[in-house]
């Protein structure tokens, strides 16, 4: 199906709208990134499912490499918001555990952040955010492919 320049031109400029809904999230302390908001999360996730994390974890859970991680672990940890230490188990393993700064983070830019987007979405049906997403994993997907 073609579709008109009009509609792809309508297309960008929502991509741009959404751009600016990514803008409105809480700004970060100094030396965070969002790729370490996301690596907290991740360190959180799989704590709760697994009961301990290790950097292969968090690179799984992410579909990150390992050097990446582990370079935003490191980065992680000199800011006070992990500490890895040796599993108990099996001490060839590091393990890895937030802080309370890194539990505050959580808290704050991750659980508190999506309570309130999740009450400012309210209006918009499970169905439609479900749609918005497969719509745009799509489209990145046949671009990423040129």
């Amino acid at each position: 199906m073609e579709h008109t320049e009009e509609e792809l031109k309508r297309f960008i400029d929502a991509c741009t709208t959404a751009r600016r809904i990514v803008e409105t999230m809480p700004e970060l302390p100094k030396g965070i990134k969002p790729r370490h908001i996301h690596v907290i999360d991740a360190i959180v996730l799989t704590e709760q499912q697994k009961g301990k994390v290790q950097v292969s974890d968090i690179s799984r859970h992410l579909n990150v490499t390992m050097p990446s991680v582990t370079r935003l672990v490191r980065e992680l940890e000199e800011q006070g918001v992990l500490v890895k230490y040796p599993d108990r188990e099996d001490g060839r393993n590091v393990l890895l555990k937030l802080t309370a700064l890194g539990q505050e983070y959580y808290q704050r830019y991750v659980h508190d952040y999506y309570q309130e987007l999740g009450q400012r979405l309210e209006e918009i049906s499970r169905a439609d955010l479900k749609t918005a997403v497969q719509t745009i994993n799509k489209v990145y997907g046949c671009m990423k492919e040129k």
